[in-house]
C-alpha cells in the first residue's frame, strides 16, 4: 500500500470517528437535560415556560400548520440511491389548539378555494416541529392524525439554519433563537450505547493516526 493509499485509509478512519464522536456528544448533552420519563405539556405552557428541566416531552393540544419545510433525498433507509426522492427530514411550525389564529385558519381549510389560498399564516410561531420518519408525502397524513408529540427539545444541539430558514421565514415570522425545536420520535440513549459509540469513535481515530504513521515510519 502506497503512502497516498495510507492516507486515504487512516483519515477515513478518522473522519467516521469524528462523526461518530459528534452524534455521541449530542447524544450525552441531550441526556443531561432529558429524563427517561417525559412530561405532557401543552403547546402553550411550553411557549409560556419552555421544557424546564425536562427536554423529555408528549405534547399535546397543538394545530399543524400547512406550509412545511421538506429535505429531499435519493438516498433510501438502506443508503442505497434511488430513481425517487425520500423526505429526509421536515419542518412543520405548531400553534397552541386554542390560538385565535386556528379557528379562522380551520374554518379557511374547510371552505377551500381563495379562502385556504389567500388566508394568512400565524403572526408568530413559537414551536417548530422536526421529523426523520415521514419518508414520503403520503406518510405525512399519518402525522397529521397525532393529537400528541413525542419527542425532545433540542435546542441544545441544532438550530434552524441555512436553506430550512430561509424557506420557513418565506412564509412565517419567527427569531430562530426564540423558537423551541422538537424532534418527533428521537429516542434517548442509554449510558451503554453511549460508551460503545465513545469507544468506537476513538478506536477508529486513534487506530487512523497509527495507521498512518505507521505506514509512514516503515517507508523511512
Amino acid at each position: 500500500m502506497s503512502k497516498i493509499q495510507a492516507i486515504i485509509s487512516g483519515g477515513v478512519a478518522i473522519a467516521i470517528g469524528v462523526i461518530l464522536l459528534s452524534e455521541a456528544l449530542k447524544d450525552s448533552t441531550i441526556a443531561s437535560i432529558a429524563k427517561e420519563k417525559p412530561q405532557r405539556i401543552t403547546c402553550k405552557q411550553l411557549i409560556a415556560e419552555g421544557p424546564k428541566d425536562n427536554a423529555h416531552l408528549i405534547l399535546k393540544d397543538f394545530v399543524y400548520c400547512d406550509n412545511m419545510f421538506v429535505t429531499l433525498t435519493e438516498v433510501d433507509d438502506n443508503g442505497r440511491e434511488t430513481d425517487d426522492f425520500y423526505w429526509k427530514a421536515i419542518w412543520v411550525p405548531l400553534v397552541p389548539a386554542d390560538d385565535p389564529w386556528v379557528q379562522g385558519f380551520l374554518a379557511a381549510r374547510e371552505a377551500g378555494g381563495d379562502a385556504y389560498d389567500k388566508y394568512p399564516p400565524p403572526s408568530q410561531i413559537k414551536i417548530i416541529l422536526k421529523s426523520k420518519t415521514v419518508p414520503k408525502d403520503d406518510y405525512f397524513a399519518n402525522l397529521d392524525k397525532k393529537t400528541i408529540i413525542k419527542g425532545i427539545v433540542i435546542n441544545e444541539i441544532e438550530q434552524i439554519s441555512g436553506e430550512e430558514l430561509k424557506l420557513l421565514q418565506d412564509t412565517y415570522k419567527f427569531d430562530p433563537q426564540k423558537v423551541w425545536l422538537i424532534e418527533e420520535g428521537r429516542a434517548l440513549k442509554s449510558t451503554s450505547s453511549l460508551m460503545g459509540k465513545y469507544a468506537i469513535a476513538g478506536v477508529l481515530m486513534l487506530g487512523g493516526l497509527i495507521f498512518i504513521s505507521f505506514k509512514f515510519l516503515k517507508g523511512k
